[in-house]
């Protein structure tokens, strides 16, 4: 009887022994590996900074908490180019007058007819009191020709504040537009009644539908210390030889003066102008004077960008973990050039059948960080399992961010392939 157990006993302990070796293999084949690894260098169209700089501005975002998370993604993967520049365009020019010059009369360019004068007053402080010049009539706005210029109904319209808030500009502008049997030439503007010599307004002149548009392309971002560039074209012309500049922040005005080639323009950025609020952005306004087959012709155009510090960026290696054959973090070394809040995000593609890279899903990441430290993304077994997608798996788009500054300080396309 003994021996039936002991014989038993043994049996039982041999299929024990069996299912724990089994499990074993389960377990090692999804067993966390870790991986180091390389990014890409960095492409033609991709951001990124060789050093870092701490931020000149209060950070905006302090928050402590730290966020993960990944949005499933589905259909053959469309890459995302970085937008470091805008393109604007202009029809029109507009500058500030005082009530004095008003009262005598201003000269207006003209270059078509059918254009549109708006006359809008201003809130002045100069004097250290708030003073809101007062809104014009039309009726009281007197404008005279070119000389030698016969037209019989100059003026074809008039709007009064009234009008022109029903049409949503409150900020009781007048206006006055032109026939379109106007001719192109130097008008004057003055009113019939004089206003009180204190007063500031902003003179506006747009020319619906004029062939001669201004084209200004520049930067959407700019780090410290970096030079601004772009092009600069008006059509019909086939390039500019002067232009007048001004950069704007909060209470600072500077003058900054253009190199014009080519269509294109380079400034260097005057001593001293940084950002003073994470919050501002910095603005470019650019005034524009010159002819065009005989024909005076003005524009003014602006445009505004992040100016920030180049405070972070993602270096060369990082640590992929891996659960099987599928990869389910990637971890970041970042370098900072002080404490603050940063953000990682990217998207996940894989591979499918047909050999086209197809999306399975983004992530991001952010913490608080005291200094250089590294950021994790998480990537979803579950979705990457789901999607039936093989590798090559690639981290595309991978954008850092200073939540503080509210700036993007790298972005790159193609990161990583795993």
């Amino acid at each position: 009887m003994m021996t039936h157990n002991k014989l038993a006993a043994a049996v039982l302990m041999s299929l024990m022994l069996s299912a724990c070796q089994g499990e074993n293999s389960q377990d090692n084949a999804d067993a966390l590996g870790v991986q180091v690894v390389q990014l890409s260098p960095l492409s033609t169209g991709d951001l990124g900074f060789s050093q870092v700089q701490a931020p000149v501005t209060q950070g905006l975002n302090t928050r402590r908490d730290d966020i993960q998370f990944v949005f499933p993604m589905s259909g053959v993967y469309q890459p995302r180019q970085w937008q470091s520049s805008q393109l604007v365009a202009s029809n029109e020019y507009w500058f500030p007058v005082s009530g004095e010059a008003l009262n005598q009369g201003i000269p207006l360019t003209i270059s078509q007819g059918g254009a549109v004068i708006r006359l809008a007053p201003r809130a002045d402080m100069s004097s250290g009191a708030l003073f809101h010049a007062p809104a014009i009539e039309p009726a009281s706005l007197e404008l005279s020709a070119p000389k030698g210029a016969q037209v019989p109904n100059l003026v074809r319209s008039m709007a009064n504040a009234e009008a022109l808030a029903s049409a949503g500009m409150n900020d009781d502008s007048s206006a006055l537009l032109l026939s379109s049997a106007a001719p192109a030439g130097e008008y004057r503007l003055k009113v019939r009644s004089a206003v009180d010599p204190r007063s500031q307004y902003l003179v506006n002149v747009k020319e619906k539908g004029s062939p001669l548009v201004l084209h200004l392309r520049a930067p959407m971002g700019l780090s410290l210390g970096q030079s601004l560039a772009g092009s600069l074209t008006l059509d019909g012309l086939g390039q500019l030889s002067t232009a007048k500049a001004l950069l704007r922040q909060g209470t600072q005005e500077l003058p900054l003066p253009l190199t014009l080639e080519n269509g294109a323009f380079s400034a260097a950025m005057p001593d001293g102008f940084e950002p003073e609020s994470a919050a501002a952005l910095s603005e470019l306004l650019i005034d524009v004077q010159s002819r065009v087959d005989g024909i005076a012709v003005k524009r003014t155009i602006k445009t505004a960008f992040k100016h920030f510090a180049p405070s972070g960026r993602v270096l060369p290696d990082a640590q992929v973990q891996w659960q099987g054959e599928t990869p389910v973090a990637v971890t970041f070394n970042l370098e900072l050039a002080d404490a603050g809040r940063y953000a990682l995000s990217a998207v996940l593609t894989g591979t499918d059948s047909n050999g086209k890279e197809v999306a399975i899903h983004s992530s991001a990441a952010a913490r608080w960080f005291e200094a250089s430290d590294s950021l994790t993304l998480p990537l979803s077994r579950e979705l990457i399992e789901r999607s039936g997608l093989k590798a090559p798996f690639q981290i595309r788009e991978l954008e850092l961010k200073d939540q503080g500054q509210m700036a993007t300080l790298s972005f790159q396309d193609k990161a990583l392939q795993l």
